[in-house]
């Protein structure tokens, strides 16, 4: 059984689904397929000697989008929040950077060999991070589709891509 502290996250990029204690950070691997409240992926940063395999968290945690890293949590939804991803070590590594306000919050250099594109990303969980927090809408529309997915909606349904078009249409007269 998951208790409040212990999300269901679905391998980003995979078909497994862990389970992740908030409070201590542990993961663990889990049968239940139902119900995930966001993405988890293993990423080892850095590139030479100071490597280190991490789990990298993105759920949802009531109206915020939360990424949990490297024993850090970090509303991407929060104003002012913005992430950048660049391309190191001729173009085999990326750097992963999320800053508030301009100040510096994390940066890691990681090994990426996969290349750019494809649709909505190329499978790298940071890829997620920075189209969450460099949203236009400040992340509004992610937290609906994921709020949505959580509670068993069709995603695909009239209803619910109704909602959709009046949450953008509302984007569109009030920007805040």
């Amino acid at each position: 059984m998951i208790d409040k502290h212990t999300l269901l996250l679905k391998d980003y990029g995979g078909e497994r689904f862990f389970s992740f204690d908030r409070t201590t950070g542990s993961v663990g691997a889990t049968a239940r397929t139902s119900g995930a409240q966001g993405f988890g992926q293993w990423r080892t940063l850095g590139l030479r000697r100071a490597r280190e395999r991490t789990f990298v968290a993105v759920f949802l945690d009531g109206d915020e989008i939360v990424m949990s890293l490297a024993g850090g949590e970090h509303q991407l939804t929060q104003p002012g929040f913005a992430a950048s991803i660049s391309r190191r070590a001729l173009g085999f590594a990326r750097e992963f950077r999320l800053s508030c306000q301009g100040e510096a919050r994390f940066a890691a250099t990681y090994w990426w060999p996969f290349g750019e594109g494809g649709w909505p990303d190329d499978g790298d969980i940071f890829s997620l991070v920075l189209r969450v927090a460099n949203a236009n809408d400040g992340g509004r529309g992610f937290v609906r589709v994921w709020q949505a997915h959580s509670e068993g909606q069709d995603l695909s349904s009239t209803e619910f891509l109704e909602q959709l078009d009046a949450l953008n249409d509302q984007r569109r007269t009030d920007p805040n």
